[in-house]
């Protein structure tokens, strides 16, 4: 039988460490709270405060009546021990690999929780849940997330190739310099309406004059003409920006293929069913260069060079383009891989892996299974004000 291993205190700083401490907590208390527990995943008892977080989870997605309380109750209670038994078998899981969560990770949560709770605090409190058991399910996504990295990722027990990863990424997304325009309106009442032909039409006459003027020889940046008094109120508010798109999610396929070929030199216009975009092609492939010091001298005249050319360096990695040549000599270049690919890669190997680690986890959840303490569960839904703060 598998036996829940948590060590909370690894996984946090001391600053942290009453949440690590909490999950103990959560668990002990339920060898001495009335009822003692509402649920058990293989032999882990899960209290009434932790079951009360998984029901708040499971009530976002669950069908209410116009008083907030749930159509079907019996898939409630199905969707509470779902998320009681992933929740234990993630960190199982993770045990048994002897992964722990890292300290970034860590951090992201407790930023999570903080904001979750200056949001729900209230809500949270009014059903009896305290900030450390909100920040103790925030960890237990965060381990999700360890453990499809422990999975996947570089020396990971089911390691994907980088190649394939590589490949995955450049085939799935593509970026562009521009804007995107939707073919909608914003009424002042904050509603939303499909444009008129005459409005489209008028748009469409806009962009291909603002088209005109970027691609003259020395016409402007489209972040300066966006700006300008004779273009700018068309756009909405639209900025333009250096965006990253993903194929058959952001756009359909056939789209998504005329994007891809946007030439990088010239800006085109891209007019589709629901949206213009005027853009230009983006080269994903480019690699930042890095100045660095070729080598160091004794002298001291030297050596004050070498603190002067050390903050250019500082200066040139916060610019956004590629540090101009030094003079020959001075430097060496050093590159690093593709930047794009740099900072969606993990993004990528996600994405390209979801499916996959939905059935691997399907398979891992299916190895636990809840046992409920009907009387308590009842009577905790019985108690429990569905109608708190709800909107139909």
């Amino acid at each position: 039988m598998k036996h829940l291993k948590i060590n909370w205190a690894q996984k946090m700083t001391m600053l942290l460490a009453a949440v690590c401490a909490t999950l103990v907590i959560v668990v002990s208390h339920a060898a001495t709270d009335t009822p003692q527990w509402l649920l058990q995943v293989d032999g882990v008892p899960i209290s009434r405060e932790l079951y009360s977080f998984f029901l708040t989870q499971a009530l976002v997605d669950t069908p209410r009546d116009a008083n907030g309380v749930p159509v079907n109750m019996l898939a409630l209670r199905e969707d509470v021990m779902a998320r009681a038994e992933a929740f234990v078998a993630v960190e199982s899981e993770l045990a048994n690999m002897g992964v722990s969560l890292d300290p970034v990770a860590t951090a992201r949560a407790v930023e999570r929780t903080t904001a979750l709770w200056r949001v729900f605090g209230n809500y949270f409190t009014a059903m009896g849940i305290s900030k450390e058991v909100v920040g103790i399910g925030e960890m237990n996504l965060a381990a999700q997330d360890q453990l499809f990295r422990a999975l996947y990722d570089t020396g990971g027990t089911r390691a994907v190739d980088e190649e394939m990863i590589e490949s995955y990424f450049y085939g799935n997304f593509v970026a562009f310099d521009g804007m995107r325009l939707f073919f909608t309106v914003m009424e002042e009442d904050g509603t939303e309406r499909n444009m008129t032909q005459t409005e489209r039409g008028i748009l469409i006459d806009t962009m291909r004059a603002m088209l005109a003027e970027l691609n003259r020889e020395d016409g402007p940046s489209i972040y300066d003409i966006a700006q300008d008094e004779q273009f700018a109120p068309a756009l909405n508010d639209a900025l333009p920006a250096i965006s990253m798109i993903r194929r058959g999610v952001d756009l359909p396929v056939d789209q998504f293929d005329q994007v891809r070929n946007l030439s990088p030199d010239r800006f085109s216009m891209l007019e589709f069913e629901n949206e213009l975009i005027v853009a230009r092609g983006v080269n994903m492939r480019v690699r930042r260069e890095y100045v660095f010091e070729e080598e160091n001298t004794e002298d001291e005249n030297d050596e004050n060079e070498t603190d002067e050319a050390n903050e250019n360096e500082n200066e040139n990695d916060n610019e956004a383009s590629t540090p101009s040549a030094p003079s020959p000599g001075e430097y060496i270049y050093v590159s690093r891989k593709e930047e794009f690919f740099y900072f969606y890669r993990a993004y990528s190997l996600r994405t390209m892996m979801s499916s996959r680690f939905d059935e691997d986890l399907e398979e891992l959840f299916a190895a636990f299974r809840a046992d409920e303490n009907v009387a308590a569960v009842e009577a905790l839904l019985g108690s429990w004000d569905f109608g708190w703060g709800w909107r139909g």
